[in-house]
């Protein structure tokens, strides 16, 4: 099992790598946010959750995706707008930090 650190340099890696146009002081904020809002989450595995989200921007990196892809809408559920506004205003409060 990889440590939160190990997924956290292993997805700055890959965006350095594969969007180094990507404002890297920006995630860096956002992650740090993220992390805080998440300390005591646990996934059912026991890992801590914020693992989960460094791994599908990793993910996300390597495949060259473009990144506001993650915050647009796919389906028009009301819950898909709430995850999406929610995503929205997380990545907000991060730039201003």
């Amino acid at each position: 099992m990889e440590t939160k650190q190990e997924h956290y340099e292993s997805m700055m890696q890959a965006i350095a790598r594969y969007a180094p146009s990507a404002d890297l002081e920006v995630i860096q904020r956002a992650y740090a946010y993220a992390d805080e809002k998440h300390k005591n989450q646990l996934r059912k595995s026991g890992e801590p959750y914020i693992i989960h989200p460094l791994a599908v921007a990793e993910i996300v990196a390597e495949r060259r995706c473009c990144m506001t892809a993650l915050r647009t809408p796919t389906r028009a559920s009301r819950r898909s707008r709430a995850c999406s506004a929610r995503r929205s205003r997380i990545w907000s409060r991060a730039s201003q930090s």
